[in-house]
């Protein structure tokens, strides 16, 4: 029951902000639209607060739900498929901006952490600088060698608050899908759990130290080869004051990008900065595998020369060599209004079932792309190009591709800031350099028979497994034996015998195709 209690306050709170247009409604899917028919009586005992703003008042109804609920409205923020356009376009506004907690709780948390009193680690440590939904931070000097650092604390019981939450977010989710076949295709229930990966992770920064020094390790390997443009700097993790409620690094010394007015100040070309924000992300997804999921305002820094610093790696995300080449060929596809091709990858990368026509998918892609490459800069978006084909997904049962979803977040967050900086910004005309030389990198001769000899190498290192794995499965048919019960099973268990006394040939002949296709496809 404690479930349904804390929904209908939710509801409550929705009940009494004028959140969703009429026109909006029509958008949404079916669950969301009875849902708020459902909410038609409560409307009507409490009443509305009546204002024109629906970002201030989505902002306001999330804020009052606490701190779980500001997060989800992030994350449903890149969900046009979920929640409409014009819903998702206002959530983007929402700022993860709560009020600090106790001076006093944030001292009693850093000496019971070290085992120290606070003024024999920090000369000096300042009241909250920074406060968000699960953590804030506070400038600090230390006491051996008076070195500045950035002090991240975790809020007292946030964990137990975020678990209550999402608990009740799984409940809502499970009850949709079980009532609404859309619900199904677009997996809330697995879009909950994609959320509850990334609290879980933010609620220990040792976690987050780990990501920074990760990102420092891909970005001193990349060495020379990173550009001017996509230069950044991050802090350095001080481990011997890190834990899991605490996390220790170097301050950052620069103007956060949310005092615009400031960041203006320096003189800085801010066009070329916005190209140089979207430049940064992107080569960190395409050629680390590994990128900042949360680059919003807060988190990107400016330094006087004009260089990019990021903190707070609490969310970050990963992709595959092979996600990586299917977001760059779509995206490049878009650009280049290739959709014939574009139709190919995602069939290729099994986002559309294979019984669907493939020339079908290319004009639907061709409906979106043509009238968004055709507009000026400013009316396009990539918010905009996902939300139109997300809505193309249902008609060719795609369903939601739980591995991009942070990374389609972070897309249209990068975009938003860019935006921010220079309203005239062009995304794709941004992406168009940087996804074309990687793409000719990654699918040149050179790196085919790179990754060709690495899917040699792979299956090679199998090789000595093999024995122990076919006595393995011969002892398995051996008892299917015994147990047999028809004519059916016996033939069954004779050809599958058959199969894998073949076996050490039939790798031998994946790794030469292997090989092949990486040269020639």
């Amino acid at each position: 029951m404690g479930h349904i209690f804390r929904l209908l306050r939710a509801a409550h709170s929705i009940a009494k902000y004028r959140i969703i247009p009429a026109a909006v409604k029509q958008e949404m899917p079916f669950t969301a639209r009875f849902g708020l028919f459902c909410l038609a009586p409560l409307t009507a005992i409490f009443g509305l607060r009546k204002t024109n703003n629906i970002n201030k008042n989505m902002a306001l109804a999330l804020a009052k739900l606490g701190p779980s609920y500001i997060k989800f409205g992030q994350f449903l923020a890149t969900r046009p498929d979920l929640v409409g356009e014009a819903i998702a376009g206002s959530l983007q506004q929402l700022q993860d901006n709560v009020p600090a907690f106790e001076h006093k709780l944030a001292v009693a948390q850093v000496e019971k952490s070290f085992g120290k009193k606070l003024d024999q680690i920090f000369s000096e440590f300042s009241p909250a600088v920074a406060a968000a939904s699960i953590a804030q931070v506070h400038k600090a000097t230390l006491v051996d060698g008076g070195k500045q650092v950035a002090v991240k604390i975790l809020r007292p019981d946030v964990e137990k608050r975020f678990a209550r939450d999402l608990s009740d977010f799984f409940f809502a989710a499970r009850l949709a899908e079980g009532f609404d076949p859309q619900a199904r295709r677009l997996r809330l229930v697995d879009v909950v759990a994609t959320l509850k990966k990334s609290v879980d992770a933010e609620m220990n920064l040792r976690f987050e130290a780990a990501a920074i020094s990760e990102m420092t390790e891909l970005k001193k390997a990349f060495g020379d080869k990173l550009s001017a443009s996509a230069d950044f700097s991050l802090p350095t993790v001080n481990w011997a004051l890190t834990d899991k409620n605490i996390l220790t690094t170097d301050w950052i010394d620069g103007t956060p990008l949310s005092d615009l007015k400031a960041v203006r100040a320096l003189g800085i070309d801010t066009p070329k900065l916005a190209i140089n924000i979207v430049t940064c992300f992107l080569t960190q997804a395409l050629e680390f595998g590994f990128f900042h999921a949360d680059m919003h305002p807060g988190n990107i820094f400016i330094k006087p020369d004009g260089k990019i610093a990021l903190v707070d790696f609490g969310i970050v995300d990963r992709m595959s060599k092979n996600e990586r080449r299917f977001l760059a060929e779509i995206l490049y596809g878009f650009i280049r209004r290739d959709y014939l091709h574009n139709a190919k990858i995602h069939f290729e990368a099994g986002y559309v079932p294979n019984h669907h026509n493939v020339e079908d998918f290319a004009l639907a892609l061709r409906a979106i792309g043509e009238p968004l490459m055709s507009a000026d800069a400013e009316d396009i978006s990539m918010g905009l190009l996902l939300g139109q084909l997300l809505k193309t997904t249902e008609t060719f049962e795609m369903q939601t591709q739980l591995q991009l979803v942070m990374l389609q977040k972070s897309l249209v967050i990068v975009e938003g800031v860019a935006r921010m900086i220079d309203p005239k910004f062009d995304m794709f005309k941004a992406m168009e350099p940087l996804l074309k030389s990687w793409l000719k990198k990654t699918l040149g001769a050179e790196t085919k028979v790179k990754d060709g000899l690495e899917a040699i190498s792979e299956l090679a290192s199998h090789i000595p497994h093999l024995p122990a794995y076919i006595d393995r499965v011969k002892s398995s048919i051996e008892k299917l034996d015994d147990i047999a019960k028809s004519d059916a099973i016996m033939a069954e268990a004779a050809k599958s015998t058959r199969r894998h006394s073949r076996l050490q040939t039939g790798l031998l002949l994946i790794a030469v195709t292997a090989f092949l296709s990486a040269l020639y496809f």
